[in-house]
């Protein structure tokens, strides 16, 4: 195997690793949170976790094609997630 690849792979296996790490956190801070309760606004600032794991799948669909991987047709229903959308 040469440089580059090598330094390709271990590339592959931080951002596995981070996405990996993303998943963990995600299920903690959702586990028994309904649709209703996924929606609610912070108060002040911020944004709901529906938009919050809506736009961690909008970045990730974002990303496969960097790890030589065809993104998802999602036929746009992602859109509404992308940075500086407007709030769920």
């Amino acid at each position: 195997m040469n440089a580059s690849a090598s330094h390709s792979n271990r590339e592959i296996s931080m951002l596995r690793h981070q996405a990996g790490m993303v998943h963990q956190v995600v299920r903690l801070n959702t586990a028994g949170l309904s649709q209703a309760e996924s929606l609610i606004q912070p108060q002040s600032a911020g944004n709901c976790m529906n938009w919050i794991v809506g736009h961690l799948l909008s970045v990730y669909n974002q990303a496969l094609p960097l790890v030589h991987q065809e993104a998802v047709d999602l036929n746009g229903s992602l859109d509404r997630y992308k940075r500086g959308s407007a709030p769920v």
